[in-house]
């Protein structure tokens, strides 16, 4: 007895298995903009253990969805995927590199005693679930 498949119905097992979505963790940090806030320079006179609370608040959040996204999507990805613009890696990846960026500007904050700028990096992270 042979088994006979339809090119049709192959083709549309291989659109089905090509065609992963990103978690939407992923894709909400990957279409996030890391906000820029030039300093107001009557903010430079808030000291830096005011700021320290918000800025810990916005760190541990970064911590804790870095460590979320490793844990989940890294564990068993290949060099390979990190170069494959469609796979979920790259997409992962992507959003690391995001979360790193608003890690910079959150310490650049903390050093400007830019308040508005780490108050924007707390809503923008906030939006992420």
């Amino acid at each position: 007895m042979k088994i006979r498949i339809s090119p049709l119905l192959l083709s549309l097992c291989m659109l089905t298995a090509c065609s992963t979505h990103s978690p939407d963790t992923v894709q909400q940090l990957n279409s996030l903009t890391v906000p820029v806030v030039a300093p107001d320079t009557v903010q430079a006179q808030v000291t830096t253990a005011t700021l320290r609370p918000l800025h810990q608040q916005n760190q541990q959040k970064i911590s804790t969805l870095t460590a979320n996204l490793k844990q989940t999507y890294l564990q068993r990805s290949t060099r390979k995927d990190i170069f494959d613009t469609h796979s979920e890696t790259a997409r992962v990846y992507a959003a690391l590199t995001k979360l790193e960026q608003l890690g910079n500007m959150n310490d650049n904050y903390l050093t400007q005693h830019n308040v508005q700028g780490l108050q924007e990096i707390s809503m923008t992270l906030q939006s992420v679930s």
